[in-house]
């Protein structure tokens, strides 16, 4: 073999190896529904990991997909590999929107349905997971793209969850023997609702004296600071004055 041919064979299976056709989509936001609406017009499967930072599952995952498992579709246009960060916050309904309670969460979306990934990420597994015929039992809806009642929805039940734990632990530190429910607090944020529409011209008071005061008393920290430094100056001048008398009775002497 000439030296010409060696080196245009080796730089050929270094550029097999460095260079990959199929890349990996970044999805946020609007990116995302976008995504799944042009693999469903296109007919073809779209195999998506949502992670989060310091999470040493996802890190795994990722890096077998990159390394291991991108190589085997370079020339396939029937799915695509895409990564969502759970950790921007273009992305964080997505969490609720998909009930993800553990991560790495990853799906194949295929002919209009999801269907989850919940084995040991390893190269074999997962393409046996992507070319198999899937069982119909395991498919599910892709869910709706959350609009603001779902958001509305998501935030007073996760306010629900905090204020039972909240009051349900003062019950027990008093022993009164009462479970906390979702009725209650309904009643306890009417009751709050009530109490601040009845009282909203006092709060708004309240709330201007106490502006007024950080004012007032940022403002006398400041003289304070002011009064502190000239009576420091003060003190350097008649030091110095002191220090003259001496060195002149010195001299005298």
């Amino acid at each position: 073999m000439s030296k010409n041919s060696f080196f245009l064979l080796l730089i050929l299976i270094i550029f097999q190896l460095t260079y990959s056709k199929k890349e990996i989509m970044i999805l946020e936001g609007d990116s995302f529904d976008e995504a799944i609406k042009n693999s469903i017009e296109a007919k073809s499967k779209l195999f998506i990991i949502f992670h989060i930072k310091k999470c040493p599952y996802c890190d795994h995952a990722i890096r077998v997909l990159k390394d291991r498992i991108l190589s085997n579709y370079e020339d396939e246009d029937e799915i695509n590999f895409a990564l969502v960060n759970l950790d921007r916050q273009s992305n964080v309904w997505l969490g609720a929107r998909f009930n993800i309670t553990r991560i790495p969460y990853i799906i194949l979306i295929e002919n209009k349905k999801m269907y989850q990934f919940q084995n040991q990420f390893e190269e074999s597994i997962v393409l046996k997971f992507i070319e198999d015929e899937k069982v119909i039992e395991d498919a599910r809806d892709i869910p709706e793209t959350f609009g603001l009642m779902n958001k509305v929805n998501l935030i007073m039940r996760d306010l629900n969850e905090r204020i039972k734990e909240s009051m349900q632990i003062i019950f027990d530190k008093y022993g009164i023997k009462i479970r906390w429910n979702n009725s209650m607090t309904y009643i306890l944020l009417f009751i709050l609702l009530i109490f601040i529409m009845y009282f909203e011209n006092k709060l708004i008071e309240v709330i201007r004296r106490v502006c007024k005061f950080d004012k007032y008393s940022k403002s006398s920290d400041k003289n304070k600071d002011k009064g502190n430094e000239e009576n420091e100056k003060k003190k350097e001048k008649d030091s110095e004055k002191e220090t003259k008398k001496e060195n002149l009775k010195e001299k005298k002497e």
